[in-house]
């Protein structure tokens, strides 16, 4: 029967779907290639000294290893102008030494194929640094986590598929383990590659087969198998189960015991794809733009990522009306100039153990001096740019901190100064770093 609870959930997929909200999560079994030993060129502009401390991901060891958190850096910029220097690639932080990239981030990433549906949107959390910063034990509840709102917030705003409730009522952050058997409080790390109406999401940490399979053998999933794991299928929507109001088919959950991963997938090839190759023989780790970026964001909280970030143009606010301050916009976006379009961009969250927040934004270009010619455009939207919803100036949202080019990869690092975060800016179209 169709309940007024069914209703609800319906009306807050339909409203929410559609956002591309932060998400992401990470664990790979194998990194990308090393970078090239020749070091690119290093541009540096108007920096602060300082550079930002921030909690890394776990090493890339194994990935079955439990959770060890290390500290990290964001990559700093020397405090010169306009300065080009034939400088070093900064180091990612917690990567060892003859290795490329952020770690945990690389490693679940390339279990994901290279395609150009799943380069949409890239994503990860590390949960385990999530915990320490929030002093929340492994194993805690979402009433533990819910006392802090913003620490809430932010933990809601990882992988949405894997953790659906929070497209939903809160009711369902309760009841989510019971009914699914498994909620990323569970989860160390997770990633998620794509969009409806192909997608995957992984979760690795300490999770209960067990509960797992008696949540959706309940819940109406038809057991298979691909290889040696158990796979959970459900082809078309049974409105009476109530697991099936979270989880809308056609999907598939894959549990990997023995890399301690869950991998969920629409449409269900999709998830029988990724389980049947771990790690992809061609990841999108090996993509060059992929690659670039995740060597710059080091071993972040999170990071958000994809060609979809990138957006052509600044439209005007519909609450805009007719008059002079409709005018002053127009002739603002008019005298917008134009830079070359990235192949990708993305952004990483970082937050110190005195709960500073700061993000490291990235644009891949085709070459370095795409880069370099976008590099001074984009500065001067972050620093003097106005937002085209609030009317208010950038600078009241956050500080550059610093910038620089290395290789094809143009870098802004943010201090932020409110308590919303970037995805606010990036899912509507109000973020100018990536916008052409």
């Amino acid at each position: 029967m169709l309940t007024a609870r069914f209703f609800k959930t319906i009306f807050g997929i339909l409203t929410l779907t559609g956002s591309l909200l932060l998400a992401a999560c990470g664990d790979n079994t194998v990194a990308p290639s090393p970078s090239p030993t020749t070091p690119p060129a290093t541009t540096s502009v108007s920096t602060t000294a300082a550079a930002t401390t921030a909690p890394a991901t776990t090493s890339a060891a194994t990935p079955t290893g439990a959770a060890t958190t290390t500290p990290a850096t964001i990559p700093a910029t020397t405090p010169t102008v306009a300065s080009t220097t034939a400088a070093a690639t900064p180091a990612s932080a917690t990567t060892p030494a003859g290795q490329s990239g952020s770690g945990k981030a690389a490693e679940l990433l390339a279990n994901i194929p290279n395609s150009p549906e799943y380069l949409k949107i890239l994503s990860y959390t590390n949960y385990a640094a999530f915990r320490k910063l929030n002093n929340l034990p492994d194993g805690g509840t979402f009433q533990t986590l819910s006392r802090d709102k913003e620490a809430f917030a932010r933990f809601m705003s990882g992988s949405r598929y894997l953790n659906p409730s929070s497209l939903m009522a809160v009711n369902y952050f309760q009841t989510l383990r019971d009914m699914a058997g498994f909620d990323l409080l569970q989860a160390d790390y997770d990633a998620e590659a794509g969009e409806p109406p192909k997608l995957i999401s992984l979760a690795q940490g300490n999770f209960d087969a067990a509960a797992i399979d008696k949540a959706w053998t309940a819940g109406g999933a038809v057991k298979g198998t691909v290889g040696p794991n158990t796979s959970y299928t459900i082809e078309k929507i049974d409105f009476d189960k109530e697991l099936q109001h979270i989880y809308l088919g056609n999907l598939a959950l894959i549990p990997v015991p023995s890399q301690k991963l869950l991998v969920y997938g629409k449409p269900p090839a999709a998830a029988t794809a990724v389980a049947s190759a771990l790690p992809a023989k061609t990841p999108v780790t090996n993509n060059p733009a992929v690659k670039g970026l995740l060597d710059v964001f080091g071993d972040p909280v999170s990071l958000y990522m994809g060609s979809s970030l990138i957006g052509s143009g600044i439209n005007i606010p519909l609450d805009v009306s007719p008059g002079a301050a409709k005018d002053a916009l127009e002739a603002t976006i008019k005298a917008t100039k134009p830079v070359p379009v990235p192949l990708m961009g993305g952004y990483a969250f970082y937050q110190d153990a005195a709960g500073a927040k700061t993000y490291l934004v990235a644009n891949y270009y085709t070459d370095p001096a795409s880069a370099k010619a976008a590099q001074p455009v984009l500065l001067d939207r972050l620093k003097n740019g106005v937002s085209s919803r609030s009317r208010n100036p950038y600078s009241q949202y956050w500080e550059v901190a610093s910038s620089e080019v290395v290789g094809n990869v143009v870098t802004f690092k943010l201090n932020w100064k409110q308590a919303n975060g970037l995805a606010q800016f990036v899912l509507t179209r109000d973020f100018p770093a990536f916008l052409t």
